[in-house]
């Protein structure tokens, strides 16, 4: 059997079992035809027509002269059937008649596509903390170089320090 569907459409039996696929289908389709009836009918009631001003004579007279004809109505009439082919038109022209094989190869590609940008997705996004991790790691690395080249001069400032009180112990010891 065949599927009417959009091209692209994420449902399907991906995952669920067949059986209930197919019920939701069918639900689907239910819902669709109640909407389409109640859609022409008030397509039918947006688009009833009135009568042309010039063919419909009766109570058109008013002390003995003819009424202006009604050309704002007609003409309203006339937008609101335009706006309604155009709608149509749009839906008819985004839909897609598919037969099972090419619904299930559609569906399949739409979920891998889809899988495959939220890879990305989390790619980037590690990609990123991997960035700010590095840079991290560079100013704590830089730190520690600041903090060893202090350590070095501080140890050369007190091997300095104890051979000069070295010194000065050997000098006292020779005068006392």
């Amino acid at each position: 059997p065949s599927t009417f569907g959009l091209a692209g459409c994420s449902c399907g039996p991906s995952g669920r079992s067949r059986v209930r696929w197919q019920w939701q289908r069918r639900q689907w389709r239910r819902r669709r035809r109640a909407r389409r009836g109640a859609s022409t009918a008030m397509a039918r009631q947006q688009l009833s027509m009135n009568a042309l001003p010039m063919l419909d004579m009766s109570g058109s007279t008013v002390d003995g002269r003819v009424e202006a004809p009604d050309w704002d109505r007609a003409n309203g009439n006339l937008e609101d059937a335009k706006t309604t082919v155009d709608s149509l038109r749009l839906l008819v022209h985004d839909a897609v008649f598919l037969d099972e094989d090419a619904y299930a190869g559609a569906h399949h590609m739409s979920t891998y596509h889809t899988r495959l940008q939220a890879a990305h997705a989390r790619i980037k996004g590690l990609e990123q903390e991997v960035a700010s991790l590095v840079a991290e790691l560079s100013r704590k690395d830089a730190e520690l170089q600041a903090m060893g080249a202090l350590q070095a001069d501080t140890d050369a400032t007190v091997a300095e320090l104890k051979a000069e009180l070295d010194n000065n112990a050997v000098v006292f010891k020779m005068h006392y």
